[in-house]
C-alpha cells in the first residue's frame, strides 16, 4: 500500500540509503548502501561484523549478579546481571562488551540467564525479557588500550580503539542496558553516518 511505501522509503531515508526531494524525486545512495562496518545502523556488533566479511563468535568471559548501583539506572534498581564476552572476526579477538542489563527486568529462570553467554543483549532482552532496545545513547572515545585489555584480547602492546559506551532504552524510555563495547579500531574501518537537519 501507498502507506507502507511511504513509511519504508522513511526509514531508509533515515538510514541515510535513499534521498528524498521534492521535485526531483528519490535517490539512491550506494556508497552509503555499501557501506560497511556503520555502527549508527548496526548496533548490534554480530551482524556489524558478519555484514562486513567475517565469521563471528561470541567467547563467554563472566556472567554474574552485581549488587551494587550502576549510576546510569534509576536508583529503585538495585543492581544489575553483568555479562563480558570476547567476539571475534575469523577467530581474532576483534571486540570486549561489559553489558549491564538492570535487574528488575530479568527472567527468573536461571537457563534463561544463562543464554546471555551465547547471545547478544538485544536478542536476550527481546526473547527473555520482553523488553527490546528501541534507542540507544553513545558516547564515543578514541584512545589506547589499558593493560586489562590487553592481557584479555592477548595483545602485546597498547593499540588504538575505539569505546562506545552505551545507555540502551525499552519503549516507554526506560533504561534498560548500560553498556561499554570497546573495539580493536585496527581490525575494522568503523563508521558513523552524520545527518544534517537543514
Amino acid at each position: 500500500s501507498r502507506n507502507v511505501l511511504r513509511d519504508s522509503l522513511a526509514s531508509l531515508a533515515e538510514m541515510g540509503l535513499v534521498t528524498r526531494r521534492r521535485g526531483r524525486g528519490t535517490i539512491a545512495n550506494t556508497d552509503l548502501a555499501n557501506a560497511k562496518c556503520r555502527i549508527d545502523i548496526d548496533p548490534e556488533i554480530f551482524i556489524a561484523f558478519r555484514d562486513s566479511g567475517y565469521e563471528p563468535t561470541i567467547l563467554s568471559c563472566n556472567l554474574a549478579f552485581v549488587a551494587e548501583e550502576d549510576p546510569v539506572f534509576n536508583s529503585k534498581h538495585a543492581g544489575y546481571l553483568l555479562s563480558e564476552k570476547i567476539i571475534t572476526a575469523n577467530g581474532v579477538p576483534a571486540a570486549y562488551v561489559k553489558d549491564r542489563i538492570v535487574a528488575s527486568i530479568l527472567p527468573s529462570e536461571t537457563n534463561a540467564v544463562a543464554t546471555l553467554q551465547t547471545t547478544s543483549h538485544f536478542d536476550f532482552l527481546s526473547k527473555f525479557c520482553n523488553e527490546p532496545i528501541i534507542y540507544s545513547l553513545s558516547a564515543v572515545k578514541a584512545t589506547l588500550s589499558e593493560d586489562w585489555f590487553n592481557r584479555v584480547m592477548g595483545l602485546s602492546e597498547p593499540e588504538p580503539i575505539l569505546v562506545l559506551d552505551e545507555i540502551g532504552y525499552g519503549y516507554d524510555y526506560r533504561v534498560l542496558l548500560h553498556s561499554f563495547i570497546y573495539y580493536r579500531s585496527s581490525l575494522f574501518d568503523l563508521r558513523f553516518l552524520r545527518k544534517s537537519w537543514r
